[in-house]
C-alpha cells in the first residue's frame, strides 16, 4: 500500500481541552513525523516553533522609524540578495520601517528612491503638483509596463511630478510603495509611538486647542481640501491657514463630491467629532463650497 505525505497539528499531553497549544493558535502544522505526544520539556520547543510563524511575527512586530548604520546601504524590490535594487541609503538616513519577514524590512519608500506613474493617469493641478484619475494605479521602478510594482495610488490622490521621461512622470514617493532592507544593516532612530504620533499621511499636521475646543459644533471653515493618502477615518482633509500657522481637519462624507474639490479652497460647513483614537478632529460635511 503506497504512503502518502500528510500534516497533522501537535497535541501536548496534560492540557485542558479548553486551551490551545501555541502551535494551534497561529496555525503552525508539523509534517508526519513529529506528530507524537510531546515529552516533558516539549511545551519549550513547541513556543520556539511558534515564534517561526508568520502570524505569529506579523502580531507581534511594531513599526518604527529606522536609519542604516554604514554608507550605501541596498533598498531592494524584494526581501532577498537576489532582488533588483530599488536605491542606495547614506548613513544615518531616516525611514519608516512596517514589517519584517526573514531578516529583512520592509520599509516606506525613501526620497531618492525612483518611482514612476504613467503620463496618462494624471491630471495636472498646479506647477508640480498632479492629481490621479483612475483607480488602483500602478507605481513603478522605471519608466516601462514591466518594471516592478513598488506601490499603488489610488484616484484622487495628490502627487508631486519631479521629471517627465518617455510617457512616465517620475515622482516622490507616496506612503503606499514600499521596498526592503536588510536588517543587520538596520537601527531605530525613535520610538515606535512617534511613528504613529506622526502617522503615515506625510501631509498630517498637529491639532490646536481651539480645534478641540469646537467638538460636537456644527461650524462653517475655510481652507484647501487635499485628498488623503490613506483613507482610513476619512477620504480628505482641509488645511486652514492661520495666525498659529496651520490646523487641520479629517473631512468626513460623500468622497465623490469631495474630490470635485480636490486642492482647491473651499468653505466647508459641517458638525464637529473629536474622538478619543482619533488624531485629528473630523468634520461630518454637510455643504462644501467652492472659493476657487
Amino acid at each position: 500500500m503506497r504512503k502518502t505525505n500528510s500534516i497533522r497539528t501537535v497535541k501536548l499531553r496534560g492540557l485542558k481541552p479548553a486551551a490551545s497549544s501555541p502551535l494551534e493558535r497561529h496555525n503552525c502544522i508539523l509534517p508526519t513525523g513529529l506528530n507524537k505526544v510531546i515529552p516533558v520539556g516539549g511545551l519549550i520547543l513547541c513556543c520556539m516553533l511558534a515564534a517561526y510563524c508568520p502570524q505569529a511575527r506579523a502580531e507581534s512586530f511594531k513599526p518604527f522609524r529606522g536609519e542604516v548604520t554604514s554608507e550605501g546601504i541596498n533598498v531592494r524590490a524584494d526581501a532577498t540578495t537576489t532582488s533588483e535594487i530599488v536605491c542606495t541609503l547614506k548613513k544615518d538616513e531616516p525611514f519608516e520601517v512596517v514589517a519584517e519577514r526573514y531578516g529583512w524590512y520592509k520599509i516606506r519608500l525613501p526620497k531618492p528612491a525612483p518611482l514612476y506613474i504613467r503620463k496618462d493617469m494624471l491630471e495636472p493641478l498646479e506647477g508640480k503638483t498632479y492629481q490621479v484619475s483612475k483607480e488602483n494605479v500602478n507605481l513603478r521602478l522605471r519608466p516601462n509596463e514591466s518594471a516592478l510594482i513598488l506601490g499603488k495610488a489610488d484616484r484622487g490622490e495628490v502627487l508631486t511630478v519631479l521629471e517627465e521621461k518617455e510617457g512616465w512622470y517620475r515622482i516622490t514617493p507616496v506612503p503606499n510603495s514600499f521596498a526592503w532592507v536588510h536588517a543587520k544593516f538596520v537601527r531605530k532612530s525613535e520610538a515606535p509611538e512617534e511613528i504613529k504620533a506622526k502617522g503615515a499621511d506625510s501631509g498630517a499636521l498637529k491639532e490646536t486647542p481651539a480645534v478641540l475646543a469646537e467638538e460636537g459644533k456644527e461650524i462653517t471653515v475655510e481652507g484647501l481640501v487635499k485628498p488623503k493618502t490613506i483613507k482610513t477615518i476619512a477620504s480628505h482633509k482641509l488645511i486652514i491657514r492661520t495666525g498659529r500657522g496651520k490646523d487641520l481637519y479629517l473631512l468626513k462624507g460623500d468622497r465623490a463630491e469631495l474630490n470635485t474639490f480636490n486642492s482647491r479652497n473651499a468653505r466647508v460647513t459641517g458638525t464637529v467629532e473629536y474622538g478619543q483614537n482619533l488624531e485629528y478632529p473630523s468634520i461630518i460635511v454637510t455643504k462644501v463650497e467652492a472659493l476657487d
